[in-house]
């Protein structure tokens, strides 16, 4: 389903949320572990999203400097970190994987990528290690780890991370006080929408619909598009879920709008040119865009950097539902209950993978 907290905030330090880590009430390694592993050092993908605090890095902060603290003194190995851009995450990672320079433990939301792992021996068997080392994520993760087990041959390959209580995965955003200039009441469908977007342009008072060109999530076009599909019964649903949305039928009716717009001038012209979103979330900061889709937790701190400078929180951007469906009513995607597949490649020692276990438990 979803995440209690966002995922830049939830990933920012560390893959070791990727299993419910509460780390301070795990119990320290037995005195043989300790001495096996007081030399061993696993080294740890995390994802690089660009916005370290100051005077730290993302391999270097905080929280990392607890975990390696609480590492060292429950189970006496030391924890690196390998940053990985967010942007280009699962390319990154097939060419270490490839490479044999792949961290001791990687992940992907990616289940193809995966299953392409496990079937190709890439990956470590975890079957034993997560009955001795996985308690915990045994006890507060069980409903996701399923997934972690590889049809094709029934080995364990993966701990998955679950996600908490459930909530919207995306949703979009509009400017309240171009509304209140336009003359015009929030809209509630997509022909309301519509009116305001060629308003935005007409008045010129900036991009109607603001677009970045990531080509890792379908945040910015989903729920426009799958406001055109009519999910008949629960096998629709099913074989149409958010990943294969865009190919529904009807779905087509949707990307012929969204063309129909971007040739009209209502949507960012240079949008795929921007594959870190950095004129995208700029444009928002700097009150340039009229509309957004995005996460239930982004693009919301250039939001909120725009409603703090305008003073007022309700005159600048809202959250907003206006793709209504051809059977009235609205729709918006969930996260799944299970996230990322977190893997540790064949090429780390067994020595490590059992520390590596400790570590993700």
């Amino acid at each position: 389903m979803t995440k209690t907290i966002s995922r830049r905030d939830f990933l920012k330090g560390t893959i070791a949320s990727a299993s419910t880590l509460a780390l301070s009430s795990v119990i320290g390694g037995t005195s043989a572990m300790k001495a096996k592993a007081a030399d061993t050092k696993i080294n740890v993908m995390v994802w690089d999203r660009g916005n370290a605090a100051p005077n730290t890095t993302t391999e270097d902060n905080a929280l990392t400097q607890w975990i390696r603290e609480q590492m060292q003194e429950n189970y006496g190995f030391d924890v690196e970190y390998t940053s990985v851009p967010r942007s280009e995450s699962d390319d990154k990672v097939n060419i270490m994987m490839a490479g044999g320079s792949a961290p001791d433990i990687v992940f992907t939301y990616s289940q193809s990528l995966y299953y392409s792992y496990a079937s190709q021996g890439g990956l470590k068997d975890l079957t034993d290690l997560y009955a001795e080392y996985g308690g915990n994520i045994s006890e507060y993760c069980s409903e996701a780890n399923e997934g972690g087990i590889a049809e094709l041959d029934g080995v364990r390959y993966a701990v998955m991370k679950q996600r908490g209580t459930a909530s919207a995965r995306h949703t979009s955003y509009i400017r309240k006080d171009w509304l209140d200039e336009l003359g015009l009441d929030m809209p509630t469908t997509k022909e309301e929408l519509e009116t305001y977007l060629y308003a935005v342009k007409d008045a010129g008072l900036g991009t109607p619909w603001a677009m970045s060109g990531r080509s890792d999530t379908e945040e910015m076009y989903l729920n426009f598009v799958g406001s055109y599909v009519t999910l008949e019964d629960d096998r629709t649903a099913y074989i149409y879920n958010e990943y294969c949305m865009a190919v529904a039928p009807g779905a087509e009716d949707g990307l012929r709008k969204l063309n129909e717009y971007y040739n009209a001038g209502l949507i960012t012209q240079e949008f795929y040119t921007d594959t870190d979103e950095s004129s995208y979330l700029a444009d928002l900061a700097n009150g340039k865009a009229g509309f957004c889709n995005g996460d239930t937790t982004e693009p919301w701190d250039s939001i909120n950097v725009l409603n703090t400078t305008m003073g007022e929180v309700d005159a600048t951007f809202q959250p907003i539902m206006c793709f209504d469906l051809p059977e009235g009513g609205y729709r918006t995607p969930y996260e799944y209950r299970y996230a990322m597949f977190v893997m540790i490649p064949v090429t780390t020692s067994d020595e490590k993978a059992a520390c590596c276990m400790q570590y993700l438990n």
